[in-house]
């Protein structure tokens, strides 16, 4: 028999089930919340495409203009390669757990102090990381125009 889980209180019982043994919450709703979580995950995917498209795009202007013209306009810079990847990493925690930026406040606030700063350590340690690999690659691209005197 298939089974599904309350969305109240979380318990697992049989999809015949038309009301929560345990909280006696409607089953109907679970498939609501299924649908909803996939329309989220959705829409999150398509933020990841988005901001990996929008970045090729901005790194093509980018290396275009600096071929072509031998100018890299910082704003353009901020724009074009900033961005994008922070609209993909909003898509990523919208995909990965399913919620809405609204939904994953709610549940950031919620959490006991020490976990907001284990889990915001982690996040600043990443993204210094994130910040590190795009500026030795921003570096790297402007390295490969330069030419060495010896």
């Amino acid at each position: 028999m298939n089974t599904t889980m309350c969305p109240k209180c979380g318990l697992k019982q049989f999809t015949a089930n038309s009301v929560c043994k345990s909280c006696a919450a409607t089953l109907s709703t679970v498939n609501d919340a299924v649908s909803s979580t996939a329309i989220v995950r959705k829409a999150g995917l398509k933020k990841i495409v988005t901001g990996i498209f929008l970045l090729l795009v901005g790194g093509g202007v980018n290396y275009f203009l600096l071929a072509v013209f031998n100018i890299l306009p910082a704003k353009l810079i901020g724009f074009t390669l900033c961005l994008p990847p922070l609209w993909s990493l909003l898509g990523l925690f919208q995909f990965v757990t399913g919620l809405t930026p609204d939904e994953l406040s709610q549940k950031w606030d919620n959490l006991a102090g020490w976990q907001r700063g284990i889990i915001g350590a982690f996040g600043f340690v990443g993204g210094l990381a994130m910040v590190m690999v795009g500026l030795f690659a921003v570096l790297y691209v402007l390295d490969m125009n330069v030419e060495y005197k010896r």
